[in-house]
């Protein structure tokens, strides 16, 4: 198993994942979590300049804080066309949309991002939400990893992200995390987008 493995505490619960440099990182990660399909993992940014680095997002977003969105626990699915980094088929793979995160962890090594991410756990099983628990999920499933604890002052929501699609003009809710209703109210009201699901 790879040392370049990282699990670490998010803003909602805990996280594995990879640098996006490591190409064998996410087959890595699917096997941990015990997942026999090519399920896409999201990547995840450290601030809105590193994601804008990769993604072409449209000129009409330019009045859409990137930050403030994010901070509300989102996850967004993008058509993978918007990508412009690097290839990343190991980490989609045949998927059409690309499902980005920002969020500045500062227990997470700077040079590690962007990072292929999911939640800790094995498929079909509660994300982890305590890091009691996250030990005894690396000491049993993948002792390489590198266990990153964040400082004591950090708090996990507990509960996954919300997963926004975005498709053209068109915004769905895919899964309703702490604040959905609070996103599709900051969504509907940056007038980009005409239709909402």
């Amino acid at each position: 198993m790879s040392e370049d493995i990282l699990i670490y505490p998010t803003d909602t619960v805990w996280g594995i994942g990879t640098s996006l440099k490591e190409r064998e990182g996410p087959s890595q990660i699917r096997a941990i979590k015990k997942n026999p399909s090519v399920k896409p993992l999201s990547i995840l940014f450290d601030s809105e300049k590193e994601f804008k680095k990769f993604v072409k997002i449209p000129n009409a977003w330019s009045s859409l804080s990137l930050n403030d969105l994010f901070g509300l626990e989102l996850t967004l699915l993008l058509p993978a066309s918007w990508w412009t980094g690097p290839a990343i088929d190991h980490v989609i793979g045949d998927s059409p949309l690309i499902g980005v995160r920002i969020l500045s962890i500062p227990w997470v090594p700077k040079k590690a991002f962007p990072i292929t991410t999911t939640s800790l756990n094995l498929v079909d099983m509660p994300p982890i939400v305590e890091e009691s628990k996250a030990r005894e999920f690396r000491e049993k499933f993948c002792p390489q990893a590198l266990f990153l604890s964040a400082p004591s002052s950090a708090t996990l929501s507990g509960r996954s992200s919300t997963i926004i699609k975005i498709n053209e003009d068109r915004v769905s809710l895919v899964r309703e995390g702490n604040y959905a209703k609070k996103l599709i109210d900051f969504l509907k009201a940056a007038k980009i987008f005409q239709n909402f699901e």
